[in-house]
């Protein structure tokens, strides 16, 4: 947005943050602040990776993206500011809020802030430069009271928010314990995040159940679904047993659409086995019957016609086992 474009200076809030994911208390805030600033739009800027946190975001950042599309969508004030995240860098608020600000020089710029970031904001990069650009709206996260930091020419306000006990962190918490989180998460984008920790999920139970000493099974694994792959294996699937079975830690389960193609399916991974030196106890002959086994000790190959996979319906056979995609072994 350009100074020709606007008539009259605008107040612009800047809430920033990893959304990781956004949630009822991320909303709530966003709109008593709009409330109480008199704002006349919130940027709602997501952080590729925040300088002050040292761990990556759980969500992907194009992933977190989409999710708080969704929530401002239903928010007429309320935009996402792409500056930080469309540069797949750390950035630093000052360079961001220099660049709205270049893009709207009679504007004022209100940045959102927790009370507990405010009260670190002298030990952020270029605090300096920052308050000479901005104000701030501080909120609370409790009922201590907030203790400003000792930088000049700081302008500030506190907002009188309601406390709402929600957090990230709590999320993500619940999130890797199996917990619900629909109530914490505004309803609109509820489906996103549903869809994509339950991909993580996954990805979390394939790192913390499996032991040390067996990270070459899950190379052998992504070995052999690439030879089915390669061989265009329909529906691909693996059932991960860990400790619940004696015979083999995991099945990974593919359809053929004819048993010429079964035939190939089976011969290619026979082949990728070996050219990697991976043991085979024993395999099937060849014959028509619709279901081929390929059992390489640590993980057993299952190859079905689409017939005799639901037939035998081994997934639902097996529902204690953690299931998995191709994608989980990436």
């Amino acid at each position: 947005m350009g100074e020709d474009e606007q008539s009259t200076p605008l107040r612009i809030g800047f809430f920033g943050g990893s959304f990781d994911p956004v949630h009822n208390g991320h909303v709530s805030l966003a709109n008593q602040a709009i409330e109480h600033a008199q704002l006349d739009k919130l940027f709602l800027c997501p952080a590729f990776h925040a300088p002050l946190r040292p761990e990556k975001p759980f969500f992907p950042a194009s992933v977190r993206l989409n999710i708080l599309e969704t929530v401002t969508q239903l928010h007429p004030r309320m935009e996402i500011c792409k500056l930080e995240i469309d540069r797949q860098e750390t950035r630093y608020t000052y360079h961001t809020i220099k660049e709205i600000k270049a893009q709207s020089p009679r504007s004022e710029i209100v940045v959102l802030l927790g009370e507990d970031q405010f009260s670190q904001l002298n030990k952020w990069k270029f605090h300096h430069e920052l308050v000479q650009i901005c104000q701030f709206l501080v909120f609370s996260r409790s009922k201590v009271r907030v203790i400003p930091p000792s930088i000049p020419n700081l302008s500030f306000t506190l907002m009188k928010n309601d406390l709402i006990d929600c957090s990230s962190t709590v999320i993500r918490n619940r999130i890797k314990s199996g917990k619900p989180v629909s109530h914490l998460i505004p309803d609109a984008a509820y489906p996103l995040v549903k869809q994509h920790f339950t991909h993580l999920t996954s990805l979390l139970l394939m790192t913390t159940l499996i032991p040390k000493e067996k990270t070459q099974l899950l190379a052998n694994l992504k070995i052999s679904c690439d030879a089915l792959l390669d061989k265009k294996a329909e529906d691909l699937q693996l059932l991960y047993f860990g400790e619940k079975s004696s015979l083999t830690d995991c099945f990974i389960i593919a359809t053929g659409n004819s048993n010429p193609h079964l035939k190939a399916l089976r011969d290619n991974v026979e082949k990728t086995l070996k050219e990697n030196k991976i043991e085979l106890f024993s395999k099937d002959r060849f014959q028509p019957s619709g279901w081929l086994v390929i059992d390489a000790i640590d993980f057993v190959v299952h190859l079905f016609s689409e017939e005799q996979r639901e037939n035998y319906a081994i997934e639902e056979l097996w529902k204690d086992a953690v299931k998995l995609g191709y994608e989980d072994l990436k």
